[in-house]
C-alpha cells in the first residue's frame, strides 16, 4: 500500500481534488434533497412537526434500541467519542500530509454545520435523552 502513496505526489493529489470538486454537477444534490423531502413529509403525515409529537413518535424506537444497545456499553462509549469533532478530524489527519486542498472544504463544512446544527437545535429544542 505504500507504494501508492509513492507514486502519487501532493501535487498529483491536489490537482485530483480540485479537477473532482470544482466539477460538482447540480444531479449529486436531487438525492439528499429527495431523503430531506421524505423526511418532511413522513413527519407531517404522523403529525410530528411539533417537539411534543416528534418525542412521541420517537420514544417506542428509543426504548427498544436503547435495550438491545446498553447489553454492549464499551461500544456505545466508542461510538459516541467517534462522533466527536475532535477524534473525527485526528482520524482524517494523514490527509492533510497527502491532500492538503480537501482540508479547505472539511473545515468550511464544518464551520457551516455548526452554525446550522446551533441554529437548528435552538430553534426546535428537542429534549435529549438521559
Amino acid at each position: 500500500m505504500s507504494f501508492i502513496f509513492k507514486s502519487l505526489t501532493k501535487e498529483t493529489l491536489n490537482s485530483a481534488v480540485l479537477e473532482k470538486y470544482t466539477k460538482l454537477k447540480l444531479s449529486l444534490f436531487v438525492f439528499p434533497f429527495l431523503l430531506l423531502l421524505s423526511l418532511v413529509v413522513f413527519l407531517y403525515s404522523e403529525n410530528a412537526l411539533s417537539v411534543i409529537n416528534y418525542v412521541e413518535i420517537q420514544k417506542n424506537y428509543f426504548y427498544v434500541i436503547n435495550a438491545q444497545l446498553s447489553q454492549f456499553p464499551h461500544l456505545i462509549y466508542n461510538l459516541t467519542q467517534f462522533g466527536d469533532a475532535l477524534v473525527f478530524f485526528s482520524l482524517l489527519t494523514p490527509l492533510l500530509l497527502y491532500i492538503p486542498k480537501i482540508w479547505e472544504a472539511l473545515l468550511s463544512g464544518s464551520i457551516v454545520s455548526l452554525m446550522l446544527s446551533r441554529v437548528l437545535k435552538g430553534m426546535f429544542s428537542v429534549p435529549r435523552p438521559a
